[in-house]
């Protein structure tokens, strides 16, 4: 008979033990990263703004391309932020002894439940915000010929402070 709580048994490993969940902040945030596309939009409703004043009335078609440019301008500057917040409303975060759980659950993609094994020499980053950020691994992502690195994290958590003391914890062997 497992331990294991409710809807983790086919999940766990036999001594494995269920010690933290959550979920994060769903909040629209403004990030380091947002500023690039922010500037492309800016300069896209810039040339939108240039399209509409400095061509000729007489051709309504010119004013509906500059129209279009300027919706373009305003999906590239906010999408970015909005599409991180959607993605962290339908995710949810638990810890175990051993490995970090990610799931998410969203309509057009169905459910994904990745697991990663909380290793004991990686650097855990935390950075001791509210709400709190905690990247504790990082995996290799091969979508074609490419390949690039991916941080993984539990992103805007509640009780990041916590959180980071079990990570701590396990890898420590104390948890």
């Amino acid at each position: 008979m497992s331990d294991a709580p409710t809807g983790w048994e086919d999940i766990f490993e036999p001594d494995e033990v269920l010690l933290w969940q959550g979920r994060p902040d769903t909040a629209i945030v403004w990030q380091k990263r947002h500023i690039l596309p922010v500037v492309l939009g800016l300069s896209v409703a810039c040339i939108g703004i240039i399209w509409i004043f400095l061509t000729p009335l007489s051709n309504g078609y010119t004013v509906i391309m500059g129209l279009v440019l300027l919706l373009l301008a305003a999906f590239l500057a906010i999408a970015p932020s909005v599409m991180a917040s959607m993605v962290r409303k339908a995710s949810w975060y638990s810890l175990s002894n051993k490995r970090a759980f990610i799931a998410m659950h969203r309509e057009q993609l169905g459910r994904k439940l990745t697991a990663y094994v909380i290793e004991p020499d990686f650097d855990i980053k935390f950075d001791g915000k509210d709400p709190a950020t905690i990247m504790f691994a990082i995996e290799i992502r091969q979508p074609g010929n490419a390949s690039y690195l991916t941080k993984i994290s539990f992103d805007r958590i509640a009780d990041g402070q916590h959180v980071y003391d079990l990570m701590r914890a396990i890898q420590e062997g104390k948890a």
